[in-house]
């Protein structure tokens, strides 16, 4: 029987540096928080989002991480930036359905090898965050960040 462990360390180191040889690091960043809100998972949160300031998230576009606006209204998201963060939003949605505008767009703002970084990469984040709710992993403590809301996000509840 192989190795889980390794063969989930694989996945998490690969698909990360695989993804930002295509995808620049904001774009890569925006995914990750987009998957980590949606799941929602709050040690995910916690992992993918500690350093937003350093991508220059913005309190707007926070506000979007958290589903509470969308990203075709958040004016500071470049077309591509939106396009992204709705992809990775529908690709952690149960069941994933996409619709064919969305895809539509997606086509025409990345190419073929971008699709296909930013689909695994949302998928690996996925992966993670759904493991981890599954396995009751509290958040690891990146950040105190308030505006990250981390507790509002986190599903274990002790009986």
């Amino acid at each position: 029987m192989p190795d889980m462990g390794t063969a989930s360390g694989y996945l998490e180191l690969n698909v990360e540096n695989e993804a930002s040889k295509v995808l620049d690091k904001r774009l890569v960043y925006l995914v990750r928080m987009a998957v980590s809100y949606r799941v929602p998972c709050a040690f995910a949160i916690d992992v993918n989002s500690w350093e937003y300031k350093k991508f220059n998230v913005s309190s707007e576009e926070l506000d979007c991480m958290k589903g509470r606006i969308s990203p075709d209204k958040v004016k500071s998201f470049s077309k591509r930036e939106a396009a992204a963060v709705k992809y990775a939003v529908a690709m952690s949605n149960t069941p994933v359905v996409f619709e064919g505008r969305l895809l539509d767009s997606v086509r025409k703002l990345f190419s073929r090898e971008e699709i296909v970084a930013m689909s695994v990469l949302a998928a690996k984040v996925n992966y993670w965050a759904r493991l981890i709710e599954a396995w009751r992993i509290k958040p690891a403590g990146y950040s105190d960040d308030g505006a990250l809301e981390i507790e509002k996000y986190n599903t274990y509840i002790e009986k």
